[in-house]
């Protein structure tokens, strides 16, 4: 199980979404 890190902090799967 992992905790929830916050979105500015990492988001490999969305990081596509933040650099749109």
């Amino acid at each position: 199980y992992q905790p929830p890190l916050p979105a500015e902090q990492v988001k490999p799967l969305n990081d596509f979404d933040y650099g749109a």
